[in-house]
């Protein structure tokens, strides 16, 4: 068992009005880079697993880990929720083995006091893109995709009657008839969350004219029967989509009967369908209008639009607000699209304001969206610095994969990845968790703050944030990925193969919508050991080591063969840190192993000298 610990994470740099917003240093050469929209595959294959570098980082607030690095492709659905009583159910999907055979979702659960050792595997059959909801008066219920023997893809539900114990019970629901679906993303609803809605996208030949439909499936008794399936709702047809990309969706927290999903905002439209009666009805709202949606083909100048990462919640008037990255777009003449991933902006809208076009989120600038209230999320400066040296693009722009939910008093919260200037690893920036918040329904923001620019995350790639829409104590609660590597390894193969961490954290609610800087009760663990930098390393490396309070600390180093090359014993070390330096021309080219012990507490990491 974990022990559960308080993390609130000081941001160190605060925005209070729209005027200080400071675009990024890109190098010229990035700037207007051109990058081919990467196709998306539902049941990606495995490579071969050459390395695994262990992440030094603390047990306390981590409760998982995977290898299989790719939580999501665009809107990241629910994978956590606190509850009333004080628990926390999470899920993420995770898998290790070189051939990603043990892929499904593994679920980790706090009981007020501790959090559980993670199961890494719920299901029964392989699966992937999991997504958590509360279900029953005290249940809890997980939907992933999964492919039958014939090779059809179709939704897999994994429900308890008690969340936190007992036996998973497992139900399927299927396409239409000889169509995959897959890419689900799940609320449920009524009194005792026995509403079941889910949306799904098909997978293979074209559906109803559309490369990809959105379809929309509803159960009134816990997935016990359907009473709606495989509708393609009218006003998101092959009228307005030419289709629609993997987790390009995003459901809202209901509030009572009423529920809404956005959809689209990539290089085509972007709405948000709402029902004020439980999906028995649908109104659609133009968040976003597209010159091109759907697409007619042939070449088209470069324009702004969104990057499909979006995220939607409902106000307590059930008036509609939601969040979308920026993202600029061009199609050739044979009707390959082409994404910059130098685009910057995390975009906000709500009922009262004008619906967006590509005008207002401009190919050049972000005046027009500054100017609008529209522009709430950008790369952050950390010490001044707001220069970017490389980045991996995640198929994204800069600012993406955000989430937004707001509480009973019409506080909103926004969560999301950005890339981080002044965190490197020399070659490229890390991607670092940033939050932003609002207590007047959206007219003024708090001003963009990094929740992971601390010395724990000075050499960590933090991406997809996956936020609670529920927050007892007060407390913003939200799930991360964790890499010591910038980029992903799965689709887009930027790195090797690593251990990912999934990590746990909880800021005060005042810390997004006040702005305080020092929330009382900030805690962090005694000692903290961070993993050598840089690494690999030719000339020289440091490792760092944060203390709480003296204590004796030393170093030893073992080649591949097992064999001590080198030790030393630093004694009671009395600073806040130790900064252990490495001279390059003390080892010979290859792989090596560093153990750090403080107080008898030992920190392993993987050193590689070239």
């Amino acid at each position: 068992m974990k022990k559960f610990l308080l993390l609130i994470l000081i941001a160190g740099f605060a925005v209070t009005s729209f005027g200080q917003f400071r675009a990024a240093k890109v190098p010229e050469h990035l700037q207007n880079k051109r990058l081919r929209v990467p196709e998306l595959v539902p049941g990606l294959p495995g490579v071969s697993q050459s390395s695994i570098i262990p992440g030094a980082k603390d047990d306390d607030y981590i409760i998982g880990n995977t290898i299989h690095d790719l939580q999501s492709y665009n809107g990241l659905q629910q994978r956590v929720f606190a509850y009333d009583d004080g628990t926390i159910g999470a899920t993420w999907m995770r898998a290790v083995e070189p051939d990603w055979s043990d892929r499904g979702s593994a679920y980790a659960f706090y009981d007020g006091n501790d959090w559980s050792d993670p199961t890494n595997h719920i299901e029964s059959v392989r699966t992937g893109w999991p997504c958590y909801a509360p279900y029953g008066p005290n249940g809890e219920i997980i939907v992933s995709h999964y492919s039958d023997a014939g090779g059809i893809f179709g939704l897999l539900f994994a429900k308890r009657d008690q969340k936190g114990q007992g036996e998973w019970v497992e139900f399927t629901l299927a396409g239409p008839e000889g169509f995959s679906i897959v890419w689900p993303a799940m609320v449920t609803a009524g009194e005792d969350n026995m509403i079941i809605h889910v949306l799904a996208r098909t997978w293979g030949d074209p559906y109803e004219e559309m490369d990809g439909a959105p379809l929309y499936y509803r159960s009134l008794d816990g997935g016990e029967s359907w009473d709606i399936e495989h509708e393609l709702l009218d006003d998101i047809n092959s009228n307005y989509f030419s289709g629609v990309g993997g987790d390009g969706y995003s459901w809202a927290d209901p509030k009572g009967e009423t529920i809404a999903f956005s959809i689209g905002f990539h290089a085509e439209d972007g709405y948000v369908m709402k029902s004020f009666d439980n999906g028995d009805n649908w109104e659609k709202i133009v968040v976003y209008e597209s010159p091109y949606s759907p697409y007619p083909g042939g070449a088209t100048p470069l324009y702004g639009a969104g990057d499909e990462t979006q995220g939607v919640a409902i106000d307590s008037e059930g008036d509609v607000h939601m969040v979308f990255g920026r993202m600029m777009y061009e199609y050739d003449e044979e009707g390959a699209l082409y994404y910059v991933p130098a685009a910057e902006g995390m975009i906000y809208w709500n009922e009262s304001m004008d619906f967006l076009d590509s005008t207002i989120i401009s190919t050049y600038t972000l005046d027009y969206l500054e100017e609008g209230g529209y522009l709430i999320g950008w790369t952050i400066p950390y010490q001044g610095d707001s220069s970017i040296v490389d980045f991996f693009t995640y198929g994204v722009g800069l600012t993406s994969h955000p989430q937004i939910n707001i509480d009973d008093d019409d506080n909103i919260y926004v969560i999301y990845m950005a890339v981080a200037p002044g965190f490197t690893n020399i070659d490229y920036n890390y991607r670092h968790i940033c939050g932003n918040g609002s207590n007047d329904g959206g007219t003024t923001w708090t001003g963009p703050k990094d929740y992971t620019n601390s010395m724990l995350f000075i050499f960590s790639e933090c991406v997809y944030p996956a936020m609670s829409p529920n927050f007892p104590d007060n407390m913003v609660r939200f799930t991360f990925q964790e890499d010591a590597q910038p980029g992903i390894h799965i689709w887009l193969e930027d790195h090797e193969p690593t251990d990912n961490n999934i990590h746990f954290m909880e800021v005060d609610k005042d810390n997004f919508i006040v702005g305080i800087d020092d929330p009382a009760g900030a805690t962090v663990r005694d000692h903290e050991v961070l993993p050598a930098y840089p690494n690999p390393f030719r000339e020289a490396t440091t490792i760092l080591v944060g203390l709480k309070a003296p204590s004796e600390v030393r170093i030893s180093i073992m080649n591949i063969a097992g064999q001590l090359i080198y030790s030393q014993d630093y004694g009671k070390v009395t600073s806040d840190m130790l900064s252990i330096e490495l001279d390059g021309n003390d080892f010979t080219e290859g792989v090596y192993f560093y153990t750090i012990s403080v107080d008898g507490m030992a920190y392993t990491g993987k050193l590689l000298k070239h």
